[in-house]
């Protein structure tokens, strides 16, 4: 069952789990065995305005990452449409650690452009049809 989380958010949190990629872009810290290298997370939750990961790696608040992900949406007979790779430029928000040795880390976007939040929107609208 889909499950859309509110909280004190602009707008609703889907929960998911979509593998995304990551490379750090701008960090105050020293992370030389971090930088340059394409990272994976499991993306938890996802919006419009941002989305959550479960990660390997700590990555400290402020760090601006560029993060790569595909989102599906279902086809009229109930089989997923695959979309382009979508990349998205944003700022961790807070990171925490979570169970399994995982790190939790709220990313909010940057720079979103007009045809990734309209394909991040029709994907949040897609599973509000489907769970329905």
């Amino acid at each position: 069952m889909l499950n859309f989380l509110w909280e004190k958010r602009k707008s609703p949190r889907l929960e998911c789990s979509i593998s995304v990629w990551f490379k750090i872009e701008e960090a105050w810290y020293s992370s030389s065995h971090l930088d340059g290298s394409e990272l994976h997370a499991i993306a938890v939750d996802i919006s419009e305005n941002g989305i959550g990961l479960l990660s390997d790696y700590y990555i400290p608040n402020n760090t601006v990452l560029n993060i790569t992900f595909v989102l599906f949406k279902t086809a009229s007979l109930g089989m997923p449409k695959w979309h382009e790779p979508v990349h998205i430029k944003g700022k961790v928000c807070s990171a925490f650690p979570a169970e399994g040795n995982k790190f939790r880390i709220d990313i909010c976007f940057t720079k979103l452009p007009t045809e990734y939040k309209e394909e991040i929107n029709n994907f949040l609208s897609s599973a509000l049809k489907v769970s329905v």
